[in-house]
C-alpha cells in the first residue's frame, strides 16, 4: 500500500490472468512503495502488443502464472526509491519492457529498462505506443553506429519488412528516418498496406494476390530483411520462402516476429544464398542510446504514432476488444486503452 497526497491507497484495478486463457479485471493490493532504483507509476494509458500478447495468452512458455497482463503503457512517475537517476517524480515515461501494465499502478526497475520520457507533443493515449516504437525499431538497431547513425555500408541500400503490423510500421519510419533508400513490404491486409503507403514505403505487396510473384519479381533485391510477422497462414507456410528469394546473397535477415508455431522454411534456399539470420538488438545499454533517435524521431514527426491507433477504448474493454482482434486481425492495428 502507498500513501499518496495524503490518502491511503489499497487496492488498484488489474486485468490478471491466474492462468493460461484466463483473463478477468481484479481488485489487486498496490505495489509496495519504490526502493533502490525502483519507480512508482501511475499508469494513464496501455494498448495491446498484437505479436506477442495471443501467445502469451495461449501459455508461451516464456511466462509464468498469475500475473497482472500486458507489457505497453505509459505513466506518470510518482514516486521514486532512493537510488534513481535520470527521472523524477512527474516525469510521464514509457519503457521497454516490463510484464504487468494493464493495472493502474505498477513498480518499474528502471535499471531493467530501456526507459524514456514521453516528447510533450505526444497525447497520453498515444504514449502508451511508443513501447512498441523501442521493442521494433530494434529490428533495426544492429545496423546503428555508436554515435546513432546507419552504419555507412547500408545507406541508400534497400530493405523488405515482411509483415505490416504495427511492428513494421514503426520499423517502415525509421528504416526511412534512419537512410534506407528503398523498403518494401509485404502484408495480407488491405488496411495496413493502405496505411504503409501513406506513411512512405515504396510499395506494399499482399502476399497471398494472384500476380504476388510477378509483383515482387520487379523489386530490387533487398540487402537486408526484416521478419515481422507472426505465423504463416498461407497454405504451405511459403511467405518467408517467398522472401528468401528476394534477398542478395550473403544477405541479412533480422527475426523479430513471433510465431507461435515456429518460423518454417526451406533450409537449402537459405544457405544457398550465404545468408545470415540475426535477432533484434537486446543489450540494454544498446537499447537506450539508440531508443535516444526513436524518440528524436517522434518528437519531430518523422515517425509518426497517431495514425496506428485505429481504437481508443475504455480500461474495462481490454477483454472485449482482444478477443476481437483475434478474430478479426484485418480490422486493427493498435488497441489503446485509457485508464
Amino acid at each position: 500500500m502507498l500513501i499518496l497526497g495524503g490518502a491511503l491507497v489499497i487496492n488498484m484495478k488489474a486485468w490478471y490472468m491466474r492462468a493460461v486463457n484466463e483473463l478477468e479485471i481484479t481488485d489487486l493490493n498496490m505495489p509496495d512503495r519504490p526502493t533502490g532504483t525502483q519507480v512508482f507509476v501511475k499508469n494513464i494509458s496501455f494498448c495491446i502488443c498484437n505479436g506477442s500478447d495471443p501467445g502469451i495468452f495461449n501459455g508461451n512458455a516464456g511466462y509464468s502464472f498469475p500475473m497482472i497482463y500486458g507489457h505497453e503503457a505509459c505513466g506518470i512517475i510518482e514516486a521514486v526509491g532512493e537510488n534513481v537517476t535520470g527521472f523524477k517524480i512527474g516525469d510521464r515515461i514509457s519503457w521497454w519492457c516490463t510484464i504487468g501494465t494493464f493495472a493502474e499502478y505498477m513498480l518499474v526497475d528502471v535499471n531493467e529498462v530501456a526507459m524514456f520520457v514521453v516528447p510533450e507533443n505526444l497525447n497520453d493515449i498515444y504514449s502508451s505506443v511508443i513501447e512498441l516504437a523501442i521493442a521494433s525499431s530494434r529490428a533495426l538497431m544492429p545496423f546503428i553506429t555508436g554515435d546513432n547513425k546507419l552504419k555507412d555500408e547500408y545507406i541508400n541500400k534497400t530493405l523488405t519488412i515482411l509483415g505490416l503490423g504495427p511492428s513494421g510500421l514503426i520499423a517502415l519510419q525509421f528504416a526511412k528516418y534512419l537512410g534506407f533508400k528503398t523498403v518494401y513490404g509485404w502484408d495480407l491486409y488491405d488496411m495496413r498496406r493502405n496505411l504503409a503507403l501513406k506513411l512512405g514505403i515504396d510499395s506494399a505487396a499482399d502476399p497471398s494476390a494472384k500476380d504476388f510473384k510477378e509483383a515482387i519479381s520487379a523489386q530490387t533485391e533487398s540487402d537486408i530483411a526484416l521478419d515481422m510477422m507472426d505465423d504463416d497462414i498461407l497454405p504451405g507456410c511459403n511467405t518467408f520462402n517467398n522472401l528468401i528469394g528476394t534477398i542478395k546473397n550473403y544477405g541479412i535477415i533480422v527475426a523479430y516476429g513471433h510465431p507461435e508455431h515456429g518460423r518454417i522454411f526451406k533450409s537449402d534456399m537459405f544457405q544457398g544464398k550465404n545468408l545470415t539470420m540475426i535477432s533484434p538488438e537486446n543489450n540494454l545499454d544498446n537499447i537506450r542510446r539508440c531508443g535516444k533517435l526513436v524518440m528524436q524521431g517522434i518528437k519531430d514527426g518523422i515517425i509518426k504514432i497517431e495514425p496506428l491507433v485505429t481504437h481508443k477504448c475504455k480500461f474495462s474493454q481490454v477483454k472485449e476488444m482482444f478477443f476481437a482482434m483475434l478474430k478479426n486481425p484485418e480490422n486493427y492495428i493498435k488497441i489503446v486503452f485509457d485508464i
